[in-house]
């Protein structure tokens, strides 16, 4: 598999399915009880009762938003500005993510982003989306497969 094709495939893994499953992760404790209730409805199928949940929060319109906003110009940040410089990849990398999703941010909520707690919020999330993505599809290294040095 090429390195572009890893990067495709990886970003639309983690926009389409990690990302969604996060988003309706504090359900999960209902999800292992076999409690299937949203709001005042019951449902009798876990099928029916994750489609509810995803519906609500607006799936796939979000993942769309984040695999084209966020992701793709990242990539293209790393790609064409970092690619080059080789010194502290993963920071830069970090820095570029931390700086895409505040401008996002700051285009939706305003200033009030610039609080103590939705920075350090967003500063971990850029650090594991990024350890994600660094892990998974930049180290070319890690998929190459052994090699042997005589």
């Amino acid at each position: 598999m090429s390195v572009l094709m890893r990067k495709i495939t990886i970003n639309t893994v983690l926009a389409f399915v990690v990302l969604p499953i996060t988003f309706i992760f504090p359900d999960f404790g209902y999800i292992m009880r076999g409690q299937y209730i949203l709001y005042d409805a019951r449902y009798n199928n876990v099928e029916i009762y994750l489609s509810k949940l995803l519906h609500e929060t607006g799936y796939p319109l979000p993942s769309l938003f984040i695999l084209i906003g966020i992701l793709f110009p990242l990539e293209i940040v790393k790609r064409f500005l970092l690619s080059k410089k080789k010194n502290y990849f993963f920071l830069k990398s970090t820095c570029s993510l931390f700086l895409i999703i505040l401008f996002w941010l700051l285009m939706w909520l305003g200033p009030k982003v610039l609080l103590v707690l939705p920075l350090l919020t967003n500063i971990g999330l850029s650090i594991v989306i990024n350890g994600v993505l660094y892990v998974l599809s930049d180290r070319t290294k890690a998929f190459s497969g052994p090699t042997s040095n005589p």
